[in-house]
């Protein structure tokens, strides 16, 4: 007789997130040798309803003995059957189910940072009211913002709107963008929403970045089709799709339910056009910023920057601590270190290879200097953040 499954994962091809999960649990059984994952997709023919909470009831009939139930209808029928389950991001309403979060904190933290390292002084969010991960990615962002002195003009997603086409929404969002003070930094809950900004901002003409710029998260496959390409934050499910399927086991083997929280890092920001522009009126500062923008693996020096613009070092860190928070100093290491935390974390270069490529003597004094600005070792800073 045929082994029924015993590990069922339901996920949605159309969703990045649960795509780069699903790699995670795939790679998690590659390396235990573990073949009992069935993974089906939401809606698919093999489904006798394409209603998401019956397709998940149909999984129980099959007598699985786990769910990765990478869905957001789990009910009291599903909790009742006392079956080990991992779900994705429903903590509101199970919070006694393991969940994979996001670090929607960190996401608006990093939203906010990106847009006002641009000189962004206008900055505005546009999110999902009914999603409570898009709020807490909207508070981080605001809290970042009012902490550098500004406000964050809102955009309110209207209710009537929910489950309705964007050709019916693009009126209300192209009303939004026409009040909003120019030139301004937008961040969008989600690369979808950032694709709307784009293209109510090319039904207005709007020029973009110079005068709206925007920044989405996921890092979705379509931000390179957009126009511009769309600028995004990366977030590293693989690796929490490696570590819930190591929980669900653990939960097979004790027959426990557990409420961990998995959560997905963040991997930076993916910087593209829709995001490269300098939103600052002063031609001194935007030639130094380009100077050092365009240097990143060269050891240079404050003297280098100051005749590149004809300026005293000290009318230029007045103008950068009044516009960015930071001397110019400062943010000739801030760029550096960005540099190589990408490297670090999208290529698979070596320390050593990373100094070289850095201008550092050896992979130590790279080290040292990393640590002096992000407060902890690249080694651990990888630990972090890295993908599996």
């Amino acid at each position: 007789m045929t082994q029924k499954p015993k590990k069922v994962v339901l996920f949605d091809v159309k969703s990045k997130q649960e795509r780069l999960l699903s790699l995670g649990i795939a790679k998690y059984s590659q390396s235990v040798a573990d073949h009992r994952w069935i993974f089906y997709t939401r809606n698919a023919a093999y489904f006798s309803s394409p209603d998401d909470k019956k397709a998940l009831e149909q999984v129980l009939n099959w007598n699985v003995d786990s769910i990765f139930a990478i869905d957001s209808h789990i009910n009291n029928n599903v909790l009742a059957t006392g079956i080990p389950i991992i779900a994705i991001g429903i903590e509101e309403c199970c919070p006694q189910v393991s969940n994979i979060m996001r670090d929607d904190q960190k996401i608006g933290q990093l939203g906010a940072e990106h847009l006002l390292d641009r000189g962004f002084t206008n900055l505005a969010y546009s999110g999902l009211d009914d999603m409570p991960w898009s709020g807490r990615r909207e508070e981080s962002f605001k809290e970042t913002v009012r902490k550098a002195g500004f406000q964050t003009y809102t955009y309110q997603y209207p209710a009537v709107m929910i489950r309705q086409s964007w050709d019916q929404e693009r009126p209300i969002m192209i009303e939004w963008l026409q009040s909003l003070p120019k030139p301004v930094g937008i961040m969008a809950c989600n690369d979808q929403r950032g694709q709307y900004i784009l293209d109510a901002c090319m039904f207005l003409e709007i020029d973009v970045p110079n005068e709206v710029a925007v920044i989405g998260v996921d890092d979705d496959e379509l931000c390179e089709l957009t126009n511009p390409p769309l600028s995004s934050i990366a977030v590293d499910d693989i690796t929490a799709g490696f570590e819930a399927a190591e929980v669900l086991d653990r939960m097979m083997e004790t027959g426990r339910q557990e409420d961990k929280k998995i959560i997905s890092r963040t991997n930076g920001v993916i910087a593209r056009r829709s995001t490269d522009v300098l939103a600052v009126n002063d031609p001194v500062v935007t030639n130094a910023m380009k100077f050092i923008r365009s240097n990143p693996k060269r050891l240079i020096q404050v003297s280098e920057v100051l005749q590149e613009v004809c300026c005293s070092r000290t009318t230029l860190d007045e103008k950068f601590t009044s516009l960015f928070g930071r001397t110019v100093y400062k943010e000739i290491k801030r760029v550096r270190v960005t540099e190589i935390i990408n490297m670090l974390i999208n290529t698979n270069l070596s320390m050593s290879q990373i100094a070289y490529k850095m201008g550092f003597a050896d992979a130590y004094h790279l080290s040292r200097y990393v640590k002096k600005v992000l407060g902890m070792s690249p080694r651990d800073y990888c630990k972090m953040h890295k993908r599996r």
